[in-house]
Protein backbone atom coordinates (compact mmCIF):
# COMPACT_ATOMS: atom_id res chain seq x y z
CA UNK A 1 0.00 0.00 0.00
CA UNK A 2 1.48 3.42 -0.58
CA UNK A 3 0.76 6.88 1.96
CA UNK A 4 -1.87 7.47 -0.80
CA UNK A 5 -4.09 4.24 0.33
CA UNK A 6 -3.49 5.14 4.00
CA UNK A 7 -4.55 8.15 3.70
CA UNK A 8 -7.23 7.70 2.25
CA UNK A 9 -8.07 5.12 4.87
CA UNK A 10 -7.52 8.13 7.93
CA UNK A 11 -9.71 10.20 5.92
CA UNK A 12 -12.54 7.93 5.89
CA UNK A 13 -12.52 7.14 9.31
CA UNK A 14 -11.56 10.58 10.51
CA UNK A 15 -14.94 12.20 8.91
CA UNK A 16 -16.81 9.23 10.63
CA UNK A 17 -15.49 9.83 14.25
CA UNK A 18 -15.97 13.76 13.42
CA UNK A 19 -19.70 13.31 12.62
CA UNK A 20 -20.25 11.17 15.80
CA UNK A 21 -18.30 13.32 17.84
CA UNK A 22 -20.90 16.38 16.53
CA UNK A 23 -23.73 14.16 16.91
CA UNK A 24 -22.99 13.62 20.77
CA UNK A 25 -22.53 16.91 20.99
CA UNK A 26 -25.74 18.36 19.59
CA UNK A 27 -28.44 15.56 20.54
CA UNK A 28 -30.54 17.05 23.44
CA UNK A 29 -31.04 12.90 24.99
CA UNK A 30 -29.22 11.46 27.36
CA UNK A 31 -30.03 8.05 25.40
CA UNK A 32 -29.08 10.00 21.87
CA UNK A 33 -25.91 11.25 23.45
CA UNK A 34 -24.61 8.24 24.91
CA UNK A 35 -25.57 6.16 21.63
CA UNK A 36 -23.09 8.73 19.73
CA UNK A 37 -20.12 8.62 21.91
CA UNK A 38 -20.49 4.57 21.10
CA UNK A 39 -20.60 5.19 17.80
CA UNK A 40 -17.37 7.08 17.51
CA UNK A 41 -15.62 4.68 20.44
CA UNK A 42 -16.05 1.88 18.01
CA UNK A 43 -14.99 3.83 15.09
CA UNK A 44 -11.90 4.44 17.66
CA UNK A 45 -11.34 1.26 18.16
CA UNK A 46 -11.50 0.58 14.31
CA UNK A 47 -9.04 2.91 13.88
CA UNK A 48 -7.16 1.47 15.97
CA UNK A 49 -7.54 -1.77 14.62
CA UNK A 50 -6.32 -0.66 11.40
CA UNK A 51 -3.03 0.56 12.72
CA UNK A 52 -1.67 -2.62 13.93
CA UNK A 53 -2.45 -4.52 11.55
CA UNK A 54 -1.21 -1.92 8.88
CA UNK A 55 1.81 -1.65 11.23
CA UNK A 56 2.16 -5.51 11.29
CA UNK A 57 2.31 -5.37 6.85
CA UNK A 58 4.84 -2.42 7.04
CA UNK A 59 7.89 -1.48 9.18
CA UNK A 60 7.98 1.76 8.44
CA UNK A 61 4.23 2.46 8.78
CA UNK A 62 4.19 5.26 11.52
CA UNK A 63 1.13 4.02 13.47
CA UNK A 64 0.86 6.93 15.66
CA UNK A 65 1.00 9.26 12.75
CA UNK A 66 -2.01 7.35 11.17
CA UNK A 67 -4.47 7.35 14.47
CA UNK A 68 -3.78 11.16 14.62
CA UNK A 69 -4.97 12.23 10.82
CA UNK A 70 -7.87 9.69 11.82
CA UNK A 71 -8.71 11.70 15.40
CA UNK A 72 -8.45 8.69 17.08
CA UNK A 73 -4.98 9.31 18.94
Amino acid sequence: MTRKDYQLIADVLSKHIAHWDRAKEVMSEDRLKKQAAASAMTVRDIAWSFAGELGDTNPRFDRQRFLEACGAA
